[in-house]
C-alpha cells in the first residue's frame, strides 16, 4: 500500500499557487472546479516528508509500527518516538549534569552526593511540561539548578534555583519563556 501526502500553498484569498508532492508523486490539474490528479509511481519509500518556506521537502527516517510522530522543537524537524516512552520517570543522581529529553517529564533529583544541573532542551514544543522534585531534601546541602538555552528564560531568568528541601517545581513552556506554576 503506498501512502503519500500533498500539501497546497495558499496564494492568499484563497488561492491555491502551487502544490507540491513528495517522492514518486506527481500532481497535475484535474477535471472540474478546484480538482488535481494525484499519481504515485514507482515505490515510495519515506514514511514522512516535511516542508520548509521555500518548498523545498525533508525526508523524515521510517518510523517502526506503534511510534508516533514527535516535535523537537522550532526550528527542528519531528522524530519517531515510542508512546510509551512519554511522560518518563528520570532519576538523577548528583553531582551530575542531566539534559531532559523530550520524552521526559517528572525528574527526580537525588543530590546527596553532590550538586546537580538540570538543562531544559532549547525552544520544546508549545506546552510541553516538565516536573522537577528534590527528591530527598537536600537543597540546602547541594546546589540544584535549572538552567535554560538560548532565549529561553523561567519566568523571565536563564536559571532557577532550588532554595528549599523537597523542593519542586510544575513548568510549562508556552513558545517563549517557561512559566512555573
Amino acid at each position: 500500500m503506498s501512502q503519500f501526502f500533498v500539501a497546497a500553498q495558499n496564494g492568499g484569498a484563497g488561492a491555491v499557487t502551487s502544490i507540491i508532492a513528495g517522492n514518486n508523486i506527481s500532481v497535475s490539474p484535474g477535471s472540474g472546479v478546484g480538482a488535481v490528479t494525484v499519481n504515485v509511481s514507482g515505490t515510495t519509500t519515506d514514511a514522512v516528508q516535511i516542508g520548509n518556506a521555500t518548498g523545498s521537502l525533508t525526508s523524515l527516517a521510517l518510523g517502526t509500527a506503534g511510534q508516533i510522530l514527535t516535535s523537537q522543537g522550532a526550528g527542528l524537524p519531528p522524530i519517531f518516538s515510542n508512546p510509551n516512552t512519554a511522560n518518563a520517570y528520570v532519576d538523577v543522581v548528583g553531582p551530575t549534569t542531566y539534559n531532559v529529553l523530550l520524552t521526559d517529564f517528572f525528574i527526580s533529583v537525588n543530590a546527596t552526593a553532590g550538586n546537580v544541573t538540570i538543562i531544559l532542551p532549547a525552544a520544546p514544543g508549545v506546552n510541553q511540561e516538565y516536573v522537577i522534585k528534590d527528591r530527598l531534601g537536600q537543597a540546602t546541602n547541594h546546589v540544584i539548578t535549572v538552567n535554560t538555552q538560548g532565549a529561553d528564560t523561567i519566568d523571565g531568568q536563564a536559571t532557577y534555583l532550588f532554595t528549599d528541601p523537597y523542593e519542586s517545581i510544575d513548568i510549562l513552556f508556552h513558545g517563549t519563556n517557561f512559566e512555573i506554576f
